[in-house]
């Protein structure tokens, strides 16, 4: 990583269940379009069609590393049928 320009951090203090939980949210908020969703009701559109999310329940979910950020996603995103 390093040679490639890549910072790479280990901070098993950290905040693990917040990070695993954004990170929850993120996959969440782009499998259900809610960003374009937002944006496109804002300026007074609804293109419903456009806009249809799909769900992220059977899909595979690489996880890099599973230390305690990685662990709890999986078990997160297991809980939701990933």
């Amino acid at each position: 990583a390093k040679s490639k320009g890549i910072e790479v951090r280990n901070t098993p203090k950290a905040s693990s269940n917040s990070v695993a939980e954004l990170a929850l949210g993120y996959m969440l908020a782009m499998a259900r379009r809610i960003p374009q969703a937002t944006m496109s009701m804002t300026a007074g559109e609804w293109k419903k069609k456009q806009l249809k999310g799909s769900e992220i329940s059977g899909k595979t979910l690489g996880l890099i590393g599973f230390g305690n950020i990685g662990g709890l996603l999986g078990r997160k995103a297991s809980a939701l049928g990933m």
